[in-house]
């Protein structure tokens, strides 16, 4: 499969020494979601307006459908939709008025003008706020709005920065929809806060701390590489001596005591099968109630947070 968008070796400093980015590279292609992840300070944003052409690296290429985006920067503009996460619009203007000055810009031809506006108004959700001033707009609608204007003339890549803050949840599920519908045709870069967002809209993830990739592949593939955990939950007199058990068979666990009587158990490392059978033997053995025993797979956020706290030496 092409990647749509290909970054190679980028490498910016600023003035001073400061270097905010330090060897950058990832891919993305048609039918992905790659999500673009680092906690504040960490490389993303100028990432993203190198990408879009905003800024210049000192080191690194840009490849957009092809297009060496740094040499032809206004080629490559026509290539890529963009919401950034500080939106500006003309607040005077109606969101009919502002997405018809929008396609003009973009070189929509004449008799499609019309045609373009209504439909990344109903693809934004936003066709009954057509005739509504932007400055009375609420910040969903804004952010909608936003969406829509990054999606004009179908670009072969989209970059969506922050994309879902303001948006109620029913709101939130129509976006993830629609994005489900529009990367079977596009290259999609999605960089927000929210992790949880991320998992569930990404197929891929490329995270960034300061400036270096320090974990970019698929998802799945990232949170198998941390294997599962144990969860149980247990009730009875001998759950103490089920305590010290664990405290001399694995290396890192918590528990949480429940209002009802119930323990809480969690085994934070990756066990085996064979280490699985013999938490669940002992607890018969003691002769506790077992209300649940199951692995669990780690969260992204749990993977970000492992891998940004041990870059930062925390």
């Amino acid at each position: 499969m092409e990647d749509l968008i290909r970054v190679d070796g980028l490498v910016k400093v600023y003035p001073g020494g400061y270097k905010a980015l330090d060897g950058v590279s990832f891919s993305g292609k048609k039918g992905k979601v790659l999500g673009l992840l680092g906690p504040n300070g960490a490389g993303k944003t100028t990432t993203i307006r190198i990408i879009t052409t905003y800024l210049y690296p000192n080191a690194g290429r840009v490849w957009v459908n092809g297009v060496d985006a740094l040499r032809y920067p206004l080629l490559a503009r026509k290539l890529f939709g963009y919401m950034p996460e500080n939106l500006v619009f003309y607040p005077e203007l109606t969101v009919w008025e502002f997405l018809l000055f929008r396609v003009r810009l973009k070189g929509v031809p004449f008799s499609q003008e019309k045609k373009e506006v209504w439909r990344v108004m109903e693809l934004a959700y936003i066709e009954d706020a057509k005739d509504k001033l932007i400055s009375s707009l609420s910040k969903g609608y804004r952010q909608r709005l936003g969406f829509a204007d990054a999606l004009i003339n179908n670009p072969a890549l989209l970059i969506l920065d922050e994309p879902t803050i303001g948006l109620d949840p029913n709101q939130v599920v129509k976006f993830r929809s629609r994005l489900l519908e529009l990367k079977e045709e596009t290259a999609i870069i999605f960089s927000s806060h929210l992790l949880s967002e991320v998992e569930t809209v990404c197929d891929e993830v490329v995270i960034i701390d300061r400036g270096k990739v320090i974990a970019y592949g698929d998802k799945e593939d990232l949170l198998s590489r941390r294997g599962a955990w144990v969860s149980l939950e247990v009730r009875g007199q001998r759950v103490s001596e089920f305590i010290e058990w664990l405290e001399g068979n694995v290396a890192d666990f918590d528990r949480e005591d429940q209002e009802d009587g119930w323990v809480k158990v969690r085994v934070k490392e990756n066990l085996d099968n064979t280490m699985m059978v013999s938490i669940h033997k002992k607890v018969c053995e003691l002769g506790l109630d077992l209300r649940r025993l199951a692995s669990e797979r780690s969260s992204l956020e749990e993977l970000f947070l492992s891998l940004t706290e041990k870059e930062v030496g925390r």
